[in-house]
């Protein structure tokens, strides 16, 4: 297991930064979102720039304009995968409850390297009634660990419902 990738925790201080969420989510009608305090959990991959999501009953997208790689020189990114969740309270770190509403996945890049304006489109899995949080996550694989780890997210300000 790589340093720094227990699932449910994150190790050493985290990085604090600020980076604004723009962007629009429905859940059978559209509610508008703006804005979100996002923090790295790990410091291969970044969502930079604006963000936007939407989803009915059956179906949703999501668009990220950046995904950009920032890993060590010796450690280029294995396969991505970004996803838009469903959570009934904020998420902060470590392991993230709720429900995946959508994922796409894409080759892993160099560092350095980033995937512009990624849009995910696909059928949903439409979470409980209820009253959600609408997070975006970017993980990457770990081949050895076999799993993805989450390496940063944005949580829109407003809930939907």
């Amino acid at each position: 297991m790589r340093s720094g990738h227990i699932a449910g925790r994150v190790l050493g201080a985290l990085r604090a930064h600020a980076k604004k969420v723009v962007g629009a989510m429905a859940l059978v009608t559209a509610l508008s979102v703006v804005g979100t305090a996002a923090a790295e959990l790990y410091d291969n991959l970044d969502i930079v720039g604006r963000r936007a999501a939407k989803m009915t009953e059956r179906t949703g997208y999501f668009k990220l304009a950046r995904i950009q790689s920032n890993a060590a020189p010796s450690s280029d990114s294995d396969s991505i995968e970004s996803a838009m969740w469903a959570t009934r309270t904020r998420y902060s770190s470590g392991t993230i409850s709720g429900t995946r509403v959508l994922k796409c996945r894409y080759d892993g890049m160099e560092v350095g390297y980033e995937y512009k304006t990624l849009t995910c489109r696909g059928r949903v899995t439409t979470p409980r009634r209820g009253s959600y949080y609408v997070v975006i996550t970017a993980a990457e694989y770990d081949a050895d660990d076999r799993v993805f780890y989450t390496q940063d997210y944005g949580t829109f300000s407003n809930k939907i419902s």
